[in-house]
């Protein structure tokens, strides 16, 4: 699957620039490398959030947090891990995977330094989508979907004007587009596996 770089490349391409970066961490000298570091991240995060892909699904055991419990309609307070993006559930340790989950609340540290996670399940743990880097794991309609993305939001400081807000406005509903079909594949894939949840293969169907 493609690097960070070629997925700026693609973006770029999107655009029509000719430039060819080859590093964005650090950046190379090219103004166009400088503007992918930028909002490549953002663009990657984003995508990561609208969705719960399966590439960047985890699951972990919810630190306490250090800050006294500041709301008093929940029984525990945790520490949210440093790569989440977006909360799936709250479960008991121990739990299977298709265990409903519990209801918790998100909230900022009354002095805004962190986030905290209320709930009333002691020793959670938290489903969750994280900031997924490993572009080798992303499937090929991602990986498109957030080319058109991150090419929207070059878009505008490499063009300049009314033709890179024209441009930005294209790419993002080419991003739109890309993203649905990536979460329909995903959803099917999905379905595809869970079909096979009550399938009996044929010699036990005939004992």
């Amino acid at each position: 699957m493609p690097s960070q770089v070629e997925i700026c490349r693609l973006a770029l391409a999107h655009i029509a620039d000719a430039a060819r970066v080859n590093s964005i961490d650090p950046p190379d000298s090219t103004i166009q490398a400088s503007h992918c570091a930028t909002f490549y991240p953002i663009a990657r995060d984003e995508i990561l959030e609208s969705a719960d892909w399966y590439f960047a699904k985890k699951r972990a055991e919810l630190a306490t947090s250090l800050y006294a419990l500041e709301n008093d309609e929940w029984a525990f307070a945790y520490e949210l891990p440093s790569d989440f993006l977006r909360a799936i559930k709250v479960v008991p340790p121990g739990t299977q995977r298709d265990y409903p989950g519990q209801a918790f609340l998100l909230e900022t540290s009354e002095d805004g330094a962190d986030r905290i996670l209320y709930t009333n399940v002691e020793e959670a743990w938290l489903h969750y989508v994280f900031r997924q880097e490993a572009t080798g794991l992303y499937t090929p309609l991602f990986v498109s979907a957030l080319s058109y993305l991150l090419g929207s939001y070059v878009a505008g400081p490499i063009l300049k004007g009314k033709v890179g807000a024209q441009l930005k406005k294209s790419l993002y509903e080419m991003y739109e587009l890309y993203q649905a079909k990536a979460v329909a594949s995903l959803e099917n894939g999905q379905k595809t596996t869970d079909s096979y949840a009550d399938y009996k293969p044929q010699w036990v169907t005939d004992r």
